[in-house]
């Protein structure tokens, strides 16, 4: 019989990439090096998702309760209604069928909540829609007198620009939040530096943010904590690259 439900299987991108793609997690990393060995690859992940969710779907599965061959830790995890697949992956390449994994689907109820909670996330492109609307707002944040205002409308469309691409990348919702933050860490510094040397202010906008984040870093905050503080280099860094593409 096969799996029920198996078209409905859920595959995350964090699953892959974070864990079963990445040489450097504590416990996946074997697992990566074996994957990497049969030519998958970090930055094309959705091929073997995609290969995990076919699997659920061509073969039947088996309850490893009635197996004399797995550790007592299996046994009880199938004891917990896990079903297995002890075949593993079903992947054509260079014309051969490869078994590469031995992959667990859970019962329907449990792949519906996964289903339900998916739903329940915000897609990229609507909460990308979100944060650039609120970054109307950002020139009235940073201001504390009048000319501050308008520097950060003319510091924004430049911001805007970079978070309309990244949102174009498919970024995560929560890895466009982090950006958005760090943009606006960025102009409040720019603000911060004009208030202490108005010379600046004869500068064009594009061209205080371009010098802000000249090295690849941004400014440093007063009372970030270092993780903090590598986050907003993180955001001067492509931004950097972005403006440089684009200038």
């Amino acid at each position: 019989m096969k799996l029920p439900n198996a078209h409905l299987a859920i595959v995350e991108q964090e699953k892959i990439a974070a864990y079963l793609l990445n040489p450097t997690h504590r416990y996946g990393a074997t697992k990566a090096r074996f994957f990497i060995g049969f030519g998958f690859r970090l930055e094309d992940w959705e091929t073997l998702a995609r290969a995990l969710r076919e699997h659920g779907q061509r073969h039947e599965p088996q309850d490893l309760s009635q197996g004399q061959t797995v550790s007592d830790r299996r046994r009880r995890r199938s004891e917990r209604r896990c079903l297995d697949m002890n075949n593993g992956i079903a992947w054509h390449r260079f014309s051969k069928v490869l078994t590469v994994m031995t992959c667990r689907f859970y019962p329907t109820s449990a792949i519906m909540a996964s289903m339900a909670k998916a739903r329940s996330r915000p897609h990229p492109c609507q909460a990308g829609a979100a944060l650039l609307a609120k970054m109307d707002d950002w020139p009235k944040s940073w201001a504390g007198i009048p000319d501050d205002e308008t520097l950060g409308h003319g510091l924004v469309p430049s911001m805007r620009s970079f978070l309309t691409h990244l949102i174009g990348d498919g970024l995560s919702p929560k890895t466009l939040r982090r950006h958005w933050h760090g943009l606006w860490v960025i102009g409040g510094e720019i603000i911060r530096a004009v208030h202490a040397d108005d010379a600046l202010r004869q500068h064009p906008p594009r061209q205080l943010l371009r010098d802000a984040i000249d090295h690849g870093q941004a400014p440093v905050v007063c009372g970030a904590t270092e993780a903090d503080q590598r986050s907003f280099d993180a955001t001067a860094r492509r931004l950097l690259r972005f403006l440089s593409a684009n200038s």
